[in-house]
């Protein structure tokens, strides 16, 4: 990293920053890429909150850098198919 790379908000360890920068975001792939990469759990975890679409959820539940953001990916996603049954 050279002097002038300056990293997103969200990647920062201050989480009221983090949690800030976050709110201000509004593409669901933005979203994900909070949820995936994040360094702190409750940013990850918040950025897992915001996803609808299940696609991008799907690649936080897999691919997720963040254990604590994989493992509510993977809580969300529980919760969305226990209401559809096709049984």
């Amino acid at each position: 990293m050279g002097w002038f790379s300056i990293k997103p908000k969200w990647q920062s360890k201050n989480e009221k920053r983090a949690l800030k920068a976050l709110l201000k975001l509004n593409r669901q792939a933005d979203i994900a890429q909070v949820a995936k990469y994040a360094p702190l759990g409750s940013v990850s975890c918040a950025a897992v909150e915001l996803l609808t679409n299940q696609e991008l959820l799907t690649s936080v539940a897999v691919g997720g850098k963040n254990i604590h953001g994989r493992r509510a990916a993977i809580a969300k996603m529980d919760d969305s198919f226990a209401g559809h049954s096709d049984v």
